[in-house]
Formats: C-alpha cells, structure tokens, sequence
C-alpha cells in the first residue's frame, strides 16, 4: 500500500461474522500511510531509542500485517490470531532491520510477517504428540 490506497476487503457474513474484522477494518482505515521522507525520518528516531517513532512506525505498518493474515482466507477467530501472529512478525522486523543497508523496509516487514503467520499455523496444526495421545 503506498500513497493513500485504501484496503478493500470482502467477508463472509454468516450470523454476523465479520463485525470484528469489519471493526477492525474501520480503525486500519483511519491510519495515516507514511512519506518516504516520514519514515526515512522515523528510522533515524527509533534507531536512538525514541519510543514514539517505534510506536508510528508499527501502526504505520498494521494495514500490511491485517492484509497478509486475511490472505489465508480463515474464519475470522483465526484471522483474528493470525494479525496478533503478524503482529509479533513486525515487532521482530522493526527490530532486526538495519536502515543503513538500503533496502526496502516493507519488503522485509512482508517477508517477517508471513514467515512468523506460517510457523503459527505450522505450529497449530502439528500432529507431534498424536500417536502417544491416541493410545492412552
């Protein structure tokens, strides 16, 4: 999402599911997306410990952790559990990423986000301790 894209996303309504993505929905709308001069900005403050660029910078990003989760097409418990997964991707991103490197942060941010969603779900759907559960 770059410049002022909005998110459009489509859910399922089924008894009223949907409201808590919906809701959601409503409050990423209401972020402000980052200039490159912004964020360059903001890099420079967080890199010398000011908790508020880290602040900005992770609510700046909340829109890419809402868009990676609900790409997995899950109910929305779940997707609910996959943005606070995201979530914890991103922190890891902002703190692991070096600006210095010149590289693309969101690009990063993407990769950390979905790797963090899947090594959830891996996690969630492992079968490690079947076998000696099912014999007892």
């Amino acid at each position: 999402m770059t410049g002022g894209t909005a998110l459009s996303i489509a859910f399922r309504s089924e008894s009223g599911e949907g409201n808590m993505l919906r809701k959601y929905l409503e409050e990423l709308k209401k972020i402000k997306m980052l200039s490159p001069e912004e964020e360059k900005a903001l890099w420079t403050r967080e890199a010398n410990g000011d908790e508020g660029a880290h602040n900005r910078l992770v609510s700046a990003y909340q829109p890419l952790v809402f868009k990676t989760a609900v790409q997995f097409h899950l109910s929305e418990e779940i997707t609910m559990e996959l943005v606070q997964e995201g979530m914890i991707g991103l922190y890891k991103a902002i703190r692991d990423f070096r600006a210095e490197k010149q590289s693309s942060f969101r690009a990063f941010a993407e990769l950390c986000v979905k790797r963090q969603i899947i090594t959830a779900i891996k996690s969630a759907t492992r079968q490690k301790h079947y076998p000696l559960n099912s014999y007892i």
